[in-house]
């Protein structure tokens, strides 16, 4: 037969608490930030002397199918809520031993109460800690998960694992892709969340992953930017921006900003080079730098290189005859 108790923790004395000897017990007596009295016992710890307090919410002893003895938080307040709860465990630790759920099956329904959201925390502790080839994995990339992650939860309304169903998941793919989403970044946010059910499954938190035949949308329909290959004028600025940028970049010109924008001491911030300023900049430049010869050709040998690195990359690839194929 299973029981529930209240844990209990010890925490520091506050600053402010008066201390106080009752019936041989010492106690204290402060006031919470939000204005309440609250009063408790003074034991001697390891740590020195500390506030005994005890949880607001029931644990559960019970043994489980497979005879191990398990403690259990039910995140219940009251008694009679904690009770129907360890009702429910011995339940399911029945089922175990009779064979009519398996023990997998049983600590996924444990889990099942567990809020997505530290479902979600745990999946991204285990990401920092995780090899990829050899390499951990970029916080940027974890970041990113993140936000899909959340996003998809904050939009479905997701709550628990049990919330995480195929149909309710595919009904969000269909709303955004009819609001003008990309489906690139709808399956984006669809592979964090099966990443996330495969790796429930994997820690047994989950009994099947549901999000299994979950398709992603089709990305080779949808170009939002159609690529081509550049007009021969476009080149021709391309490969000019390229060699005058070094000499252009050293007078960019300025402008004051809006007293609104200004931070600080900020009140300049300097313009953009284009292609309407981008020549009277590289020569304003090269006056600058008429008495240094030195940097003056060094900025112009910069500009040079990469214009020639732009002309490499588009150049025809020109395959030379093989010896052997030439004929004897």
């Amino acid at each position: 037969m299973g029981s529930i108790y209240r844990e209990q923790f010890t925490k520091p004395i506050p600053q402010d608490a008066k201390l106080s000897r009752k019936q041989g017990r010492i106690c204290a007596e402060w006031v919470t930030r939000n204005g309440k009295k609250r009063r408790a016992e003074v034991v001697e710890t390891n740590l020195g002397q500390r506030l005994k307090l005890q949880s607001q919410f029931y644990h559960a002893k019970y043994r489980d199918g497979s005879g191990i003895i398990r403690k259990v938080a039910t995140k219940c307040r009251t008694r009679e809520a904690a009770m129907q709860r360890l009702a429910e465990l011995e339940r399911d630790a029945e089922k175990v031993r009779s064979g009519v759920l398996t023990s997998e099956q049983e600590r996924a329904r444990e889990h099942q109460q567990v809020p997505l959201a530290e479902h979600i925390v745990d999946y991204l502790e285990h990401l920092k800690t995780k090899l990829v080839r050899g390499r951990p994995v970029s916080p940027h990339h974890i970041q990113n998960v993140k936000h899909n992650l959340d996003r998809v939860v904050t939009e479905c309304q997701l709550a628990s694992l049990s919330d995480l169903e195929p149909q309710g998941i595919g009904r969000w793919m269909t709303l955004k892709l009819s609001e003008g989403v990309a489906p690139a970044t709808i399956n984006r946010c669809v592979a964090a969340v099966k990443a996330l059910c495969a790796w429930c499954y994997d820690n047994q938190r989950l009994s099947t992953n549901p999000l299994t035949r979950l398709k992603k949308l089709n990305e080779q329909d949808d170009k939002r930017r159609k690529r081509r290959a550049l007009s021969p004028d476009e080149l021709q600025r391309l490969l000019t921006a390229a060699r005058l940028r070094p000499l252009a970049e050293l007078v960019r010109p300025s402008e004051k900003l809006p007293i609104a924008e200004r931070k600080g001491r900020r009140s300049w911030h300097r313009l953009p080079i284009t292609a309407n300023n981008l020549v009277v900049a590289a020569e304003r430049g090269s006056e600058l730098l008429a008495h240094n010869q030195q940097k003056l050709s060094a900025l112009r040998r910069m500009g040079e290189q990469r214009e020639l690195i732009y002309r490499t990359l588009v150049s025809p690839i020109r395959r030379c005859p093989s010896s052997t194929s030439r004929k004897i």
